[in-house]
Formats: structure tokens, C-alpha cells, sequence
């Protein structure tokens, strides 16, 4: 459709169909090659074949304000002399470019001080207006990142951050905090631009912080929400929460953090659930060495369905921390069913419910996916969902 072809963005991925309407599908071979020359369709490039009749061109492989052209070739298996052919051209949308993000300060202490995020000098190669700004932390140093804001039109975002959950097992009292900034067109083709702060570790009184976030999800503040629930994970790991409180204490407090999050998923964005997300991986992680209590591992399965059913979970990232957090229900359960007869029925229940969340998890993978793309895998540690949607023809020839 020549009126959406300004709306591809370079870097994602594309999903190309050829529909022949007068042989069936088994009786036609396709080929399909780049006329423009500028982008080679191989292994490296695509999530599917180059000889089917679809053709899925993988993420961060087009380039942006770039000029394509694909073209399909179908051929009768019969008859070679009867083929046709269709091209598409298009070009790319170019993201926001030229411009850079800071925080002043640049040193301050967790969950105290106030940063104040800003960008400038960003401009649209093609105007596609307005730009907007979404600010971001990675909270575990892994490249799990919450949102700090939302989209917004404002150059700037002041805000408390929390002390990296990745760095609880260490000495030192600072760490290094990666923010990352994400810059949007008028019709969504974006940049990320990555810079740190350093981050001095506080005493965080767990009761009193609970307190503070429940009376700023009750004013639909998620943001800060979610910032000082991070913040309470890593004081929970570390031991500074609640006077370096016992193994049940600490259990007792992330089973608080759990329902925190369910509030976030409830009434934050429904169209993004990366903060939610991350934040039920963290706090189920964050009471790994004590043991996730039962309860604890009943409301995160509670959670994790509520996102999943509200927004379909569409999110490369936000599907990897729900892969994260049934890991750690499932080692927490596993430790847990070592007892009684009871917690081992409640081990077995668990490792149900976590079966189906799996599922539902791979069916949402599958939303966009074409017959024949390559298989889909999301990872964290141990634990691995895969999804493939076959065509009946591949199923008829005995694929699993």
C-alpha cells in the first residue's frame, strides 16, 4: 500500500506476502531478490526463507532514509515459462538525529537526590513533528530498563533513581547507573542515546518507602512508583532494608513489593509494560536466597497474567523479564517443596500455572509472526520459550 510505505521505519522488522490466486500454493516455487541492490537476503539478514511466500526481513537491518526495492518471482513447477513477478519500493523513515542527553548532576545519592534528564539539539531528517522523549534506567545492568517517563513532549525529566539491583552483592557504596533517553517522530521511528550517572547507596527503610509508593500509585504516579519499588529491591538484597532484617522479613517485604506491582500493571500504561515487567522480575529475584514464600509466588503468577491479558505482551523486552520472573518462581518453588506434603501439592500447582503462563507467553510471541518464520526464542538463564507458526505444508512434511 503506497500510503503506508512512509510509515516503515528503518530498523524494523518487515513482513513482505505474496498471494498467488490462480495455482494453489504447492504448485508454484518463489524467489525473491532486492532489485535496488542494496540489501543482500541470506541468513543474516532474514527470519525466513527467500524461496516462500512470505518474506521477513530481521530487525536493525534496514537502514533509515534508505530507498528499497524487493521483488518476487513466482513460477509454475509445471510449466517454468509461466512465472510473474511483483516489486515493491519503498524507503525508510530517518529517525531523530544531531542531538545529545545529560543529567545534572551527575553524582547524587539513591532514591534522594533529583536529576534533572535532559536532551537537546535533536532534530527530524524529514519533520515528521512532534519529537517526543521517553526517559529511562537500567535497573540491573543487563539491559533491563524501567521507565522513568512516559512519552512526552518536553526536552527534560526531573526525577529521584534508584541504586542498581545488580549491584547489592557489592562493597562499595556507589555504583555506575546507565539511563538511556528515546527519541520518537511524529510517526515513531526513534533513537536511543545512552549516558551514566553515579549512584551512592542509602539506607532504605522498606515500611516507610511501602508506605510512599502506595500513596503514589493512589495519585496514579507509576513513574515514581516504580522507581522507589527498584530502589527498595536493591536496599532488600543488599541487606540495608529494614536494619538488615531476617530471611522472613525480607521474604515478607518483597511479598509487599509483589502487590506494588500489580497496582503498576493496574493503572499504568497498558500500552507498555516494560516497567511492571522488570520490576516483578526483580522482586521475585530479589528473594531468591531467602526463598520466595508461596504466597509471593501466587501473586507474581497472579501479576504476570493480568499484564499479559491487558496488553498482549507484544514486547521483545518485557516478554524476557516474564521468562525471568517464572525462572525464579520456579527455583523458589523448587527449594520450597522439599518440606511437607502440602508444599509439595503447592509446588505442583505452581509448576502448572507456570506451564500455562509459558504458553500464553509463546502465543504472544507468535501475534505477528508469519507460516515458516524462524522460530522465536526468548531466554532468561535456564529457561527458554520457543514459538514457530507452521504452515500445513511444512507440518504435512513432517515438521515437529
Amino acid at each position: 500500500d503506497p500510503a503506508q510505505q512512509s510509515l516503515i521505519r528503518g530498523g524494523d522488522r518487515l513482513a513482505l506476502s505474496a498471494t498467488v490466486t490462480n495455482f494453489a500454493e504447492a504448485e508454484v516455487a518463489y524467489a525473491w531478490s532486492c532489485t535496488s541492490g542494496n540489501l543482500e537476503l541470506g541468513s543474516s539478514t532474514l527470519l525466513s526463507s527467500a524461496d516462500g511466500p512470505n518474506l521477513v526481513i530481521a530487525p536493525d537491518v534496514l537502514q533509515q532514509g534508505t530507498a528499497y526495492s524487493i521483488r518476487v518471482s513466482v513460477t509454475s513447477i509445471a510449466d517454468s515459462a509461466l512465472t510473474g513477478t511483483s516489486v515493491l519500493s519503498f524507503s525508510t523513515n530517518a529517525a531523530p538525529v544531531l542531538g545529545e542527553c545529560a543529567s545534572s548532576p551527575e553524582t547524587g545519592d539513591a532514591l534522594t537526590t533529583t536529576f534533572r534528564l535532559e536532551c537537546s539539539g535533536w532534530v527530524d531528517p524529514e519533520s515528521d513533528l512532534p519529537l517526543l522523549y521517553r526517559f529511562q534506567a537500567d535497573v540491573q545492568a543487563d539491559g533491563t530498563y524501567i521507565d522513568l517517563s512516559g512519552n512526552q513532549v518536553l526536552e527534560f525529566f526531573d526525577t529521584i533513581l534508584p541504586y542498581p539491583s545488580s549491584s547489592s552483592s557489592s562493597s562499595s557504596s556507589t555504583s555506575t547507573l546507565t539511563l538511556r533517553a528515546l527519541i520518537s517522530d511524529g510517526v515513531g521511528a526513534q533513537t536511543s542515546y545512552s549516558y551514566s550517572v553515579v549512584i551512592s547507596e542509602v539506607d532504605v527503610d522498606v515500611a516507610s518507602t511501602s508506605t510512599e509508593v502506595d500513596a503514589l500509585l493512589g495519585k496514579g504516579d507509576t513513574a515514581t512508583s516504580g522507581t522507589l519499588l527498584s530502589g527498595m529491591v536493591g536496599a532488600i538484597n543488599k541487606g540495608s532494608a529494614a536494619a538488615d532484617a531476617e530471611a522472613s522479613e525480607r521474604a515478607k517485604a518483597v511479598d509487599n513489593i509483589v502487590a506494588f506491582v500489580g497496582k503498576v500493571s493496574a493503572t499504568g500504561d497498558v500500552n507498555d509494560v516494560r516497567t511492571p515487567a522488570t520490576l516483578l522480575q526483580q522482586s521475585t529475584q530479589a528473594s531468591s536466597s531467602a526463598g520466595l514464600s508461596q504466597e509471593s509466588a501466587t501473586k507474581s503468577l497472579d501479576t504476570l497474567t493480568q499484564i499479559i491479558n491487558i496488553t498482549g505482551f507484544g514486547a521483545t523486552d518485557s516478554t524476557a523479564s516474564a521468562v525471568g520472573t517464572l525462572q525464579n518462581i520456579i527455583l523458589a518453588s523448587s527449594s520450597n517443596s522439599s518440606g511437607s506434603g502440602n508444599a509439595s501439592s503447592s509446588s505442583n500447582t505452581t509448576s502448572a500455572r507456570v506451564v500455562s503462563i509459558a504458553a500464553n507467553l509463546g502465543s504472544a510471541l507468535l501475534a505477528d509472526a508469519l507460516e515458516d518464520e524462524n522460530a522465536k526464542d526468548v531466554r532468561s538463564g535456564n529457561l527458554t520459550v520457543t514459538s514457530r507458526r507452521l504452515s500445513s505444508k511444512s507440518l504435512g512434511g513432517g515438521a515437529a
